[in-house]
């Protein structure tokens, strides 16, 4: 696969999770049970597999296929329903960081975790069919 295809997966899943407000961060998970606990951690692994990407499509970090590879199974992991699923109506209440945007606006949050899911599993099998590096270049 070409080294700009690739980049561009990880681009669109970056850019499909900032969308989504699925941005890392240090989640408290005091007092968080439940569904609520679940999907904290759930996005702490997801911050963290974007982080990872992040880092090397920016260039902070060469390019490395086994920790991409990692990135993409987390991610293909939870997105699509197995995301949408740790949000059932009325689960903002108490711990939760989780806006009452992603309810009111559900049809474009279900959208943008298959499309999060598309693009993890596009990204993974490229890195299974190309191996390491960016791939040709352009």
């Amino acid at each position: 696969m070409r080294t700009t295809t690739r980049m561009a997966l990880i681009a669109g899943i970056l850019a499909t999770a900032s969308s989504m407000g699925l941005q890392q961060h240090a989640f408290g998970h005091d007092g968080a049970t439940g569904v609520v606990k679940q999907r904290m951690e759930m996005m702490g692994n997801l911050g963290g597999a974007m982080k990872a990407l992040g880092h090397m499509i920016s260039g902070k970090v060469p390019f490395d296929a086994g920790a991409a590879e990692k990135a993409a199974a987390v991610l293909r992991t939870h997105s699509g329903g197995d995301l949408t699923e740790l949000f059932p109506q009325g689960s903002v209440k108490g711990t939760s960081e989780a806006h009452e945007r992603i309810w009111d606006e559900w049809a474009e949050f279900e959208q943008l975790a298959d499309d999060l899911e598309l693009y993890a599993d596009a990204l993974a099998v490229s890195l299974q069919r190309e191996g390491g590096g960016w791939g040709a270049a352009a």
